[in-house]
């Protein structure tokens, strides 16, 4: 059976079916719940897991670039912790539509990041806040000093 909620699945298989996603355990906070996305057509901002620690936004956007085109994103960013030399080992991506979303998670879900020694394999799930603005007024003022290395990045036609 489909579900329109947000979970993780086996690797290797896609994460999206031709009515929801693939379930293999209760969806976690990172998730989307059906109240917030009523279809799955709908999903454009991915959460991707097990990041490595030293990528920055622009280091996840090189890793996006190997299978689409600049202008298929419009939000790339990767939360760093401010205690460390680390980011939190997620990010967020936001793609201009779904079937960008739903491709990118087909090609990238299970395979290992690029100049990851440590061999971590790419996790993809919806993400809880979903579109550009929406993620535009979530993060606006969680950088509260300039850092300009862990900004979001934003694009216009791939600009």
């Amino acid at each position: 059976p489909t579900s329109t909620r947000g979970s993780y699945h086996s690797p290797g298989a896609p994460m999206f079916e031709t009515q929801g996603i693939i379930p293999s355990q209760e969806p976690q906070a990172s998730s989307m719940q059906s109240s917030q996305v009523s279809l799955i057509n709908e999903v454009t901002t991915l959460m991707f897991r097990h990041l490595p620690r030293k990528y920055t936004s622009r280091d996840m956007l090189a890793a996006l670039e190997r299978y689409v085109t600049r202008a298929a994103l419009d939000f790339v960013y990767v939360p760093w912790d401010r205690n460390s030399a680390n980011n939190m080992g997620f990010a967020f991506v936001n793609f201009t539509d779904a079937a960008s979303a739903r491709m990118i998670s087909a090609v990238m879900e299970g395979i290992v990041w690029p100049k990851d020694a440590r061999m971590r394999q790419v996790k993809i799930v919806p993400a809880l806040v979903q579109g550009l603005i929406a993620n535009l007024a979530r993060y606006r003022n969680t950088i509260k000093e300039p850092d300009l290395i862990h900004y979001p990045l934003v694009f216009s036609n791939g600009r």
